[in-house]
């Protein structure tokens, strides 16, 4: 139980701190900023609800209970308004976007102390809760019976999940190039959907007269899905930086004009002088080091190993040497590969020194070849 309590701390923390970056922060697209950050803040208290139960503070349970139920409600909304609004690339929010938000004015009559019945017993609810998740708690706490709001909050998020799939699918991201934004809101949709129907898997332990929370195979699962979400977004930096440290897709290739540049400048807190500084220690270090030999050779790697952060070399290598990260690697290995070669050929094969040059695929070094020289191989020694 320790460790249990441990884990559901990290998460808590790691949670509340991206949501309250997201609502704070001045940088990239607010909207999306905001809708991710109610949407990790609606994870937060469901956590939090789990931690207070198990914990010696259960005495605060019934406030944590309210205001995570205000988050439930609002929280198939805002999901699917992200992925809306992101795929779309809206800027504004509709006025007519706040109807989605009705179910949180439902949710207040859930809270609210407007029942003349017994008393609320919330030592009842928090077993319940423990046992079979938000969707299985019978005890009246507003308005109207439970069961009326746990059967309005199943189709609710069951709508949502709908029509957010259903947005996805017609909007033909499918049919789009796999770039970051891609990845990134096809990892947040699947992920949405998993712990949700996670929701509804405790409720059906608990229709089976087990509690979800002492069933070794849901923990296994959830933890698993957790630490996969976890270790695939900090192995994808441009992720990280990009969409759930600020909601700005900077993993991106797009033009920007010099005054766009100067603004990104800004944003990256860095003046020229650090400009030419950082763009000095890069081209410092891939020249005497040529990390570009290994073909693993990422973004973090190089961040790590200049002790810059990630945003900072995309910023100067995209902005400053004007070109994007894996074109500026291609580019070294092939005028390593132009300059080995000609020593090379009567023993190894073009493949095999491009190989040599850090190159997985030969594919990838052709196309990198006439990118970079205009010709191929063949015909660019030819006319040497």
């Amino acid at each position: 139980m320790h460790i249990f309590s441990f884990f559901l701390c990290a998460v808590a923390f790691l949670l509340l701190a991206f949501s309250l970056h997201l609502l704070l922060t001045r940088q990239g697209n607010a909207i999306l900023n905001r809708l991710l950050s109610l949407a990790l803040l609606s994870r937060f208290w469901q956590v939090c609800v789990v931690l207070v139960i198990i914990s010696p503070y259960q005495q605060v349970f019934p406030v944590v209970q309210k205001i995570s139920t205000l988050f439930f409600f609002a929280a198939p909304a805002c999901s699917y308004l992200y992925v809306r609004y992101f795929i779309s690339d809206e800027k504004r929010f509709l006025k007519r976007d706040f109807l989605h938000f009705i179910p949180v004015v439902f949710a207040i009559f859930h809270i609210l102390p407007v029942s003349a019945g017994e008393p609320v017993d919330w030592n009842s609810i928090a077993d319940q809760v423990l046992k079979g998740g938000q969707l299985s708690v019978s005890e009246k706490t507003g308005l109207l019976p439970a069961g009326i709001y746990n059967t309005a909050f199943a189709l609710i998020w069951l709508g949502y999940l709908a029509a957010m799939w259903y947005f996805i699918v017609t909007s033909g991201i499918f049919r789009k190039k796999w770039k970051t934004g891609k990845i990134w809101i096809l990892f947040f949709a699947v992920m949405s959907s998993f712990f949700r129907l996670l929701t509804f898997a405790a409720l059906l332990f608990n229709i089976m007269d087990y509690s979800y929370s002492q069933s070794a195979v849901f923990l296994i699962v959830s933890g698993t899905a957790l630490l996969f979400m976890m270790i695939f977004v900090l192995y994808q930096p441009q992720i990280l930086y990009g969409y759930i440290i600020v909601s700005n897709p900077a993993g991106e290739e797009k033009e920007v004009t010099g005054k766009e540049s100067r603004s990104l400048a800004v944003k990256n807190n860095l003046n020229t002088a650090q400009q030419h500084i950082y763009s000095r220690i890069l081209l410092e270090f891939m020249t005497e080091n040529q990390p570009f030999l290994n073909p693993d050779f990422q973004m973090k790697d190089l961040a790590k190993a200049v002790d810059i952060p990630v945003h900072h070399c995309s910023y100067v290598i995209n902005h400053l040497i004007g070109v994007n990260f894996r074109d500026w690697l291609n580019s070294y290995r092939i005028q390593y590969f132009i300059r080995e070669y000609p020593a090379l050929a009567g023993k190894m094969t073009v493949e095999a020194v491009a190989r040599q040059s850090g190159f997985r695929s030969v594919a990838t070094f052709y196309n990198a070849f006439k990118k970079e020289t205009g010709q191929m191989p063949k015909a660019y020694f030819a006319m040497k």
